[in-house]
């Protein structure tokens, strides 16, 4: 075979990627329309705590990001904090970045997504469905410090 045989040509590269996109985003959509109609109750909760657009719950939709990506069951407040700092450097630069008492609001009980661990040391989700919804609802792209509500499809 010659060199011509094996290279791709461009165009078949930006096929391939095209076709990779289009794969990601029908997998994005398939989720969050699976989330919004099997897991109304958990969606509901969490959507619920998440802000639209409003710029002073900002850092609490940042707090919200981080729980939703975190790995661990249980959490305490200084691994938000520090994935916070690692993930929104620019807008983590102020000492203070009061996650305690964003997660503080986010385990009221009855009504919020959190509760505390049995030795009231640290928190953990009320419903591990919680998590992905999360991780579907709230969207940041890489390098932006902007968390934004994703609107799942009805």
């Amino acid at each position: 075979m010659t060199d011509m045989q094996n290279e791709l040509t461009q165009e078949e590269v930006y096929k391939a990627i095209k076709q990779l996109i289009r794969d990601r985003d029908t997998k994005i959509l398939t989720d969050m329309q699976w989330l919004s109609s099997n897991l109304p109750a958990a969606n509901g909760a969490t959507e619920s705590q998440v802000a639209e657009r409003d710029a002073k719950i900002a850092q609490r939709n940042r707090v919200l990001f981080c729980v939703g990506h975190l790995a661990a069951d249980e959490f305490r407040y200084s691994d938000i904090e520090a994935l916070m700092r690692q993930r929104f450097p620019k807008s983590s630069q102020v000492s203070v970045l009061n996650v305690a008492h964003a997660l503080a609001e986010l385990a009221v009980d009855g009504t919020g997504i959190l509760t505390h661990t049995p030795k009231r040391d640290g928190y953990m989700l009320k419903a591990p469905l919680y998590r992905s919804c999360l991780r579907n609802m709230l969207s940041c792209a890489d390098g932006s410090e902007l968390v934004e509500k994703v609107f799942l499809a009805e």
